[in-house]
This record gives C-alpha cells, structure tokens and sequence, in this order.
C-alpha cells in the first residue's frame, strides 16, 4: 500500500491466523501529518460518527493515536447489535511518537 488513504480489508471465515473466530482486517498507513489531540478530535467524531456508532465509544478519549481511534470505532461498528465480546488486535510497525 504506498498511497495514503488506502485501506486493504480481509475478511476470515475463521479460524485463521488472526483469529480462532471470524474477523475482518483492515490494514492502512498512517497519516503522515501531526495527530489532534483528544479535545480537539471528539467534536470531530460527534460531527462525523452516527449516533448509533458515537453511542458504543468511550469518550472522553484516553488516546487520539490514530490506530487506537480507528480500534474504537472498528469495535463500536461490529458492536452495534450488541455486545460480542471479540477483542480488537492491533500491530504495526514501530513508529515512535510523532512531532
């Protein structure tokens, strides 16, 4: 993937090398320009997110890295008929912290 906004998605019929269950992987670059703070990201994601999806995502944020906010969202998306207990794995590459 070597253009920014790609999102490569895999979905596993289960069990797989990602899970003993079915699941989906989404893999993607991270942006490449500075990240928002958690304040200055949620008013964001209360314009943006459905209320269904805004209803199943702990805010306040503890983290606005990019990663751990598209993990929020992809759990409060295959949460919304209700809670399946399925944990979210994230990796990546070492990053760093970004300036």
């Amino acid at each position: 993937m070597s253009q920014q906004g790609t999102v490569a998605i895999t979905v596993t019929a289960g069990p797989s090398l990602f899970a003993p269950f079915p699941a989906a992987v989404a893999e993607f670059p991270l942006p490449a320009e500075r990240e928002l703070t958690p304040t200055e990201l949620e008013p964001r994601m209360r314009a943006f997110l459905p209320p269904p999806v805004l209803a199943q995502v702990a805010l306040p944020l503890q983290s606005a890295r990019f990663e751990d906010v598209a993990g929020l969202i992809a759990n409060a998306l295959q949460d919304l008929q209700g809670p399946n207990r399925f944990g979210l794995v994230s990796a990546g590459e070492p990053r760093g912290d970004l300036p």
